[in-house]
């Protein structure tokens, strides 16, 4: 890019200095949000103000910050690119996405599941839970607030369904102003690295691999006792759900942590609520509650804390990957705080795309 200098010049001259823009391997840019390491205890109550999140650590190393996207990525000639105004990727399943974000040379990566944690995090302790395209092309709750449609919903009187990257206003960033992330709520789904779900058992990559065979992962459960990482009791290659053991499990049947009593039913193989509403059975230790709170999977405050932020979770299966944030139709379900972990890493839909990382 013969004008790389300048245009990254112009960016981080922008009020605020965190946008930055950096080339990938063939030299075409991203514009990407610089977000300086934090602590645990920064982002939930009771935690250690020496541990650095785990957003910012790569295998041994702490990072003083990470690089994400922007805007929700878009692709050009088998690389993911943040830039503004372009039509989202979508119908996208995990593994293409990841592979379009490694494409791009040594540190680029999906997104991973801890460095959104740690964001959804940060708003809420900083009041700024981002609006976005969860009603077609509009906020529900500020529906002056829309953006321009690339893509139109013919199962919804051909309403706005995906919109252009940043066209939203400034409530649409994650710190509500125009220096912000844009889009973690609505417009589409966003795969995320880094963690799983397992017959019910949630399992991390605390290493972030971001240059390997993600099927050589070291994943680790959580004990629900210590709160320590350990090797985990489900594998994807069990013939159904573990119900009973020492590490937390999702699954209610024998279960360490649960739902609201009566959203579901034993012979249900999904499960949902508010993601506040998400409850703590009594065998799980604070330490376990303190990780799953700092890895943004447990609620750490009241109900109203994560405005109306859902939690889907098919428990009865293998492997279920995540996607964060919520799409066009989700309503005051869609937030930075929304998960869905129902559907296979080789999902493919029109309202599931992702976005960059990098670590330098």
């Amino acid at each position: 890019m013969s004008n790389y200098a300048e245009f990254k010049a112009a960016v981080e001259a922008m009020p605020g200095g965190s946008n930055t823009v950096r080339l990938d391997d063939v030299g075409l840019p991203s514009i990407m949000v610089k977000i300086p390491a934090m602590s645990c205890g920064s982002l939930v109550t009771g935690a250690s103000e020496h541990d650095t999140h785990p957003a910012f650590v790569v295998g041994q190393d702490e990072k003083g910050y990470a690089l994400i996207g922007k805007y929700l990525a878009s692709i050009v000639n088998d690389r993911a690119y943040s830039i503004p105004g372009a039509d989202p990727a979508a119908s996208i399943n995990a593994d293409n996405a990841r592979k379009m974000c490694r494409n791009k040379g040594a540190g680029w990566c999906m997104t991973p599941f801890a460095l959104w944690s740690a964001i959804a995090l940060w708003c809420k302790k900083n009041g700024t839970m981002p609006h976005g395209n969860n009603s077609y092309g509009k906020d529900v709750g500020n529906t002056q607030e829309k953006a321009v449609p690339t893509t139109y919903d013919s199962g919804h009187n051909n309403d706005p369904a995906r919109t252009a990257t940043g066209t939203g206003p400034v409530t649409w960033a994650h710190d509500f102003t125009p220096e912000g992330i844009c889009d973690l709520n609505g417009n589409v789904w966003e795969w995320c690295d880094g963690f799983r779900l397992v017959w019910g058992e949630p399992q991390f990559d605390l290493t972030h691999t971001i240059s390997v065979d993600p099927n050589n992962v070291d994943w680790k459960a959580l004990d629900a006792s210590s709160g320590s990482f350990v090797a985990p009791e489900c594998k994807t290659g069990d013939s159904g759900v573990k119900a009973n053991g020492a590490t937390v499990k999702l699954n209610r049947a024998g279960s360490i942590y649960t739902w609201d009593t009566g959203i579901a039913t034993a012979t249900q193989n999904w499960e949902n609520t508010a993601f506040g509403s998400l409850a703590y059975a009594s065998g799980i230790g604070g330490a376990a509650k303190q990780a799953l709170q700092i890895w943004g999977l447990g609620p750490d405050g009241a109900v109203a804390d994560y405005k109306g932020d859902n939690f889907w979770a098919q428990t009865k299966y293998n492997e279920r990957f995540p996607v964060r944030g919520g799409y066009w139709n989700n309503g005051a379900s869609a937030g930075v705080f929304a998960l869905h972990l129902r559907h296979a890493r080789s999902r493919v839909s029109t309202d599931v795309g992702f976005r960059l990382a990098l670590y330098e």
